[in-house]
């Protein structure tokens, strides 16, 4: 599968462009004969477009842009990628939740999961920061990242040896820990609650009980708030195999380096006086430049095709193969 699903021409320009950046980047920064990595994005980037065309893809009849817009200055992208294919397979978006002096009078806590909980207008979806903060022990709410969205990116097939969106898990618990991010709060359909049950991924309903995702006619009962402590018992699960779960040892028993992407502003997690993070390093993109050939309304500015929609200049060799699938950088 090489391409995100109904992708256009030059929505597929983008995507390759970006992926051959991260995975160059990962591959520059890693051991040789290292299988997967996860990049760390900061969603001010330009390579962060990767992870929203994903989000696009996955959900085509929402309207992520505006979903998304109150949470884009505190979202990092993970990209995990399979550094042997060269394909970017999962990616999540997270989110960083706010202090209490940046919540401001609404009480909003940047935790997409939680807020709906305050501005909920059913009782039966309804719950107060006090509440939520006193079950969870919670001493503020930058101590909380909400996992805003999570997808397959269909670049690459996963499989029991290479299960990216458990890595992408393995990623965020390895990046949380030296921070002291405690929580992750966030929506999963049914399917996910039933596979987390299975492998035993430590988790639980949000105050125990069912609380769902907010949508234009009301709440949407396949998607449930679920919480996750970064805690041992968590990091266990993604670093010890266990005999009577036979996917731990594909998780647990691969190295996952992460690499958090810097940027000329800032990096996008700062780790300075944090513990010990042996599995976390810090490194530029490998070019500067991401080759984007589309305009605001992300219509192509340069067509290379004929008006019989073949290509005005052909890049392939005699057995109609790609040259080199990746550009130089």
């Amino acid at each position: 599968m090489n391409a995100a699903p109904d992708a256009t021409a030059h929505a597929q320009v983008r995507f390759d462009a970006i992926e051959s950046v991260v995975v160059d980047t990962l591959r520059a920064c890693v051991d040789p004969g290292t299988g997967v990595a996860t990049a760390v994005i900061d969603g001010r980037s330009p390579l962060a477009a990767f992870g929203r065309m994903v989000e696009v893809e996955t959900f085509p009849h929402f309207d992520m842009a505006k979903a998304m817009s109150p949470f884009e200055a505190r979202s990092l992208f993970l990209f995990t990628a399979d550094l042997d294919a060269g394909r970017i397979g999962h990616i999540k978006r997270v989110v960083r939740g706010f202090t209490p002096d940046e919540r401001g009078s609404s009480g909003h806590t940047g935790i997409e999961v939680i807020d709906d909980r305050i501005d909920a207008l059913d009782p039966a979806e309804r719950a107060s920061l006090n509440e939520i903060a006193v079950y969870y022990d919670l001493g503020d709410t930058s101590q909380c990242w909400n996992v805003a969205t999570s997808c397959a990116t269909n670049r690459i097939a996963s499989s029991r040896s290479r299960p990216y969106s458990l890595f992408t898990y393995k990623a965020l618990f390895f990046l949380c820990r030296p921070v002291h991010v405690d929580h992750h709060f966030a929506y999963i359909n049914l399917k996910s609650v039933r596979s987390m049950n299975r492998l035993r991924v430590p988790f639980d309903l949000v105050l125990g009980r069912e609380f769902h995702l907010p949508v234009p006619s009301g709440y949407d009962p396949g998607y449930m708030g679920i919480h996750m402590f970064a805690d041992d018992r968590g990091y266990r699960f993604f670093t010890e195999v266990s005999d009577d779960r036979p996917l731990t040892r594909a998780v647990a028993g691969t190295e996952l380096p992460i690499v958090v992407f810097e940027t000329d502003r800032e990096v996008a997690i700062d780790l300075t006086g944090a513990d010990d993070a042996p599995e976390v390093v810090f490194a530029r993109a490998v070019t500067s430049a991401v080759l984007d050939l589309t305009d605001d309304a992300g219509e192509p500015v340069l067509d290379l095709t004929d008006d019989a929609g073949g290509p005005v200049i052909d890049l392939t060799d005699g057995a109609v193969a790609p040259v080199d699938d990746r550009p130089s950088t």
